[in-house]
C-alpha cells in the first residue's frame, strides 16, 4: 500500500489552517510536519520535554504570558521524545518553536502538552480534524495518519542520497530503530535541523509521488 505523503499544497493548507485554528493546532501540526514525530510520540509529550534555548540575542524566556516580540526573536528548542520507535532528542526548526514557544507558555509545567491530544487515540483525531479543515481528504487506499512525518522521511533520504546529509542522519531524527543514535556526532541534529529549513514550508520538497514505510 502507498502511505499517505502530504504534498507541498497540502501541507501549506494543514500549516495555515492549524494557525488559524489556534496555537495548540499549530504546535501540534508543526511538529507532525516540521518535526516528523508520529502520533504516539506527540500524545506522549509534556511541557518537560521541551528545553528552550535563548536565541543569538539573548532574550530570556519569562513564561508568565506569551511574548509580544516573537516576531523579533528566533527560539530555539530541542524536544525529547522518549515514546515511539526510538528515543531521542532533536534539534526542531525555527518554524517549529515558533509554534511551540505561544502555546508553551500557557502551559504549567510537567503537564502534557496537549491536553486533547494526550492519547494517540487523541492525537490521530486532533490530526484528522486540522486535514479535514484544511481541505485535506486522505483517498480510500492511503492512510495519512503519519503522512507529516512520511514526508519528512522522504525528503531526508532524498538528501542522504544526494549526498547532502550523511547516511543515517534521516533515521537517527525520525527514530527509525536500528538506528546508531548514540554514535552520531555532535551537533548532527543542527544539520539536520538546517536541511529541513532550507526546503519550501520551511519543510521539504514536493514529495507528492514518493512512497515511504509506514510507521
Amino acid at each position: 500500500m502507498k502511505a499517505g505523503i502530504l504534498t507541498d499544497e497540502q501541507a501549506h493548507a494543514v500549516l495555515a489552517t492549524a494557525q488559524a485554528l489556534g496555537p495548540a493546532d499549530e504546535a501540534l501540526a508543526q511538529l507532525a510536519i516540521n518535526a516528523g514525530l508520529c502520533m504516539t510520540e506527540i500524545a506522549a509529550l509534556n511541557t518537560g520535554n521541551l528545553t528552550h534555548h535563548e536565541p543569538a540575542g539573548g532574550r530570556p524566556l519569562h513564561p508568565v504570558a506569551v511574548s509580544t516580540d516573537l516576531a523579533n526573536s528566533a527560539p530555539e528548542y530541542d524536544v525529547q521524545i522518549r515514546q515511539g520507535k526510538a528515543p531521542r532528542t532533536i534539534r526542531v526548526i525555527e518554524p517549529v518553536a515558533r509554534a511551540l514557544e505561544p502555546w508553551v507558555l500557557l502551559r504549567p509545567a510537567e503537564v502534557p502538552l496537549f491536553p486533547e491530544a494526550a492519547t494517540v487515540v487523541g492525537a490521530i483525531d486532533s490530526w484528522h480534524f486540522i486535514l479535514d479543515r484544511a481541505g485535506v481528504v486522505p483517498a480510500t487506499d492511503e492512510d495519512f495518519t503519519q503522512a507529516g512525518r512520511n514526508r519528512l522521511l522522504a525528503y531526508l533520504i532524498g538528501l542522504e542520497e544526494k549526498g547532502i546529509l550523511p547516511t543515517g542522519y534521516a533515521g537517527s531524527y525520525l527514530g527509525l530503530p536500528g538506528m546508531a543514535y548514540d554514535d552520531l556526532p555532535a551537533g548532527w541534529q543542527g544539520e539536520v535541523a538546517r536541511a529541513i529549513h532550507n526546503g519550501p514550508t520551511g519543510a521539504v520538497g514536493d514529495l507528492s509521488a514518493a512512497e515511504t514505510p509506514t510507521d
